[in-house]
């Protein structure tokens, strides 16, 4: 697998991508599968698909202090969640992983089940967690055994605490969260 991508074959052709994570290798394979019904040769797709980069989709950042921050803080879902989780807990590291979530919005009455799976899942896979304080994310924290944070600016003040040289910092919620902010705070040189 590529350093921060990930890496497989279809029919003889290999494909590399630039995102990490099964959820993103699936997608590709989807994508290649309508280029072949389309008549574009596989390695005509493969080519294009290495070259594609989505911002706050898992997209790597380097901070000032040598800790990086993994900024997924788009959106979420309980599928994107895990996925990102599987993405970070499967990618090669040196340091610690860290994660500051936030709740997932628009669920209706799935969100109690969901914020608690994906508190469990964050258990299994982070060293540390910070969640911002909501219902929902009381949820997330206490399946997670998180931390809550009242703010952005806190969880911001958060990971400057915990985050070593090194580690990786997932930034994670639904995009009403905002938590865009922490990671420009974060990053700014």
């Amino acid at each position: 697998m590529p350093e921060g991508g990930s890496q497989f074959s279809i029919k003889g052709v290999v494909v590399r991508l630039g995102m990490e994570g099964r959820h993103q290798a699936v997608n590709a394979a989807a994508a290649l599968a309508a280029c072949e019904f389309a008549g574009v040769p596989l390695s005509v797709g493969a080519a294009a698909l290495a070259a594609v980069a989505v911002e706050h989709r898992l997209q790597e950042i380097t901070t000032p202090a040598g800790y990086s921050i993994v900024d997924d803080a788009y959106n979420a879902s309980p599928e994107s969640m895990i996925a990102a989780f599987e993405a970070l807990r499967e990618s090669t590291r040196q340091g610690r992983l860290l994660a500051v979530l936030g709740e997932m919005r628009e669920l209706g009455g799935l969100a109690e089940a969901a914020h608690r799976k994906a508190g469990e899942q964050a258990a299994e896979t982070f060293d540390a967690v910070c969640v911002i304080d909501s219902q929902l994310g009381r949820i997330l924290a206490d399946s997670a055994g998180a931390e809550v944070v009242p703010d952005r600016p806190a969880a911001a003040e958060w990971v400057r605490r915990n985050a070593r040289e090194g580690d990786r910092v997932l930034i994670k919620a639904s995009h009403g969260v905002h938590l865009e902010e922490v990671v420009r705070e974060l990053t700014a040189s």
